[in-house]
């Protein structure tokens, strides 16, 4: 949520050492899977490409997620674990998700029309905070999307 708001910090936190850190050796964060959910906890890798080589690795779902939203990367997850866990997409989301992943040069637009800066932030936060990923990387590609048009 600092990342998303601005907010700057006298001395890198987490997150950014380590997204710095993937820069300087030569390597990029380039997706995030939600790859599984056991007991209210989710699971997940993140992908690292160097070179030509890319590298998978477990991590947890935050931290997972807040490099992510540094990198500007995607947030992935099955459908079979947004319908186990309660987590529908509506039939638009789902089409576009379809429309997205059939062309991948196509940048996907989350318009949520009359919204704020400041209350997509606080929608941001809620997903985060209720766990809802997909919501959260939908939320923060509307943010940054208007950022860019800024």
């Amino acid at each position: 949520a600092l990342y998303l708001k601005g907010v700057k910090t006298p001395r890198p936190l987490t997150h950014d050492l380590f997204i710095t850190s993937l820069t300087i050796l030569g390597a990029s964060l380039i997706r995030v899977l939600i790859y599984k959910a056991k007991d209210g906890i989710f699971y997940s890798y993140i992908y690292l490409k160097k070179d030509e080589e890319i590298i998978r690795i477990d991590a947890r779902t935050s931290d997972a997620v807040a490099l992510a939203v540094r990198a500007d990367c995607p947030i992935l997850i099955y459908e079979s674990i947004l319908e186990q866990e309660c987590l529908h997409m509506s039939s638009e989301e789902r089409n576009r998700s379809e429309e997205t992943d059939n062309d991948e040069g196509a940048e996907e637009e989350h318009d949520l029309p009359g919204a704020t800066s400041r209350t997509l932030e606080e929608a941001l936060e809620q997903a985060i905070k209720d766990e809802n990923y997909e919501l959260a990387a939908q939320i923060r590609d509307q943010i940054n999307s208007r950022n860019k048009n800024q």
